[in-house]
């Protein structure tokens, strides 16, 4: 319930205003929200207090994105690539924000770009028993981002078992995973 880990990580934060992991935290929890505005001054905050935290900079270019914002997302990805080269969140964020900015964040008029906008998307998979165990994996929450905000990007992604049972959830199929589908990714 990402709704009552902003409440915690807020009071945690107040408790401890010099911690940046909070504040990354809850910028993570905010952007599963949709709440894109409030996970980059929570992201900004972040790495104001440890500038050489590569974690920081992977917040602050998911939020951007979330925005919209894709050169300065792209910007905030490299930052954190600067610090750590091989950071696999850093290279896969920037990989995805690029894409979005070349693809002009289009996805107007495309129907997996309505089912991903859809603000009850991260309920509807908590509710399902075949995706509720995938919201605790951050890869898997980074691939529905990397598609909300640029649908053509799912497309990289169908080789996920777990995309795939996303797209039967949101389609109101029933599909079976494969062996270690529900492992997929977890990490």
């Amino acid at each position: 319930d990402f709704a009552k880990a902003v409440e915690h990580f807020t009071d945690a934060i107040a408790a401890d205003p010099t911690d940046h992991v909070f504040f990354s935290n809850r910028s993570a929890a905010h952007a599963s929200l949709g709440q894109f505005v409030k996970a980059a001054e929570d992201a900004d905050k972040c790495v104001g207090l440890k500038p050489d935290w590569p974690k920081g900079y992977s917040r602050r270019g998911a939020a951007l994105a979330g925005l919209r914002e894709y050169d300065a997302a792209v910007a905030a990805y490299r930052q954190g690539l600067e610090l750590d080269p091989e950071n696999a969140m850093l290279r896969e964020g920037l990989r995805a924000a690029e894409q979005a900015k070349a693809a002009g964040g289009a996805g107007a008029g495309n129907p997996v770009a309505g089912m991903f906008s859809d603000p009850n998307l991260l309920a509807k998979l908590a509710t399902n028993p075949q995706t509720s165990g995938f919201l605790a994996q951050p890869d898997f929450i980074q691939m529905i981002q990397a598609v909300q905000q640029n649908p053509a990007a799912i497309n990289s992604y169908m080789s996920d078992p777990r995309m795939m049972q996303v797209l039967g959830v949101l389609l109101g199929l029933n599909v079976q995973p494969g062996p270690g589908a529900a492992g997929a990714g977890a990490g």
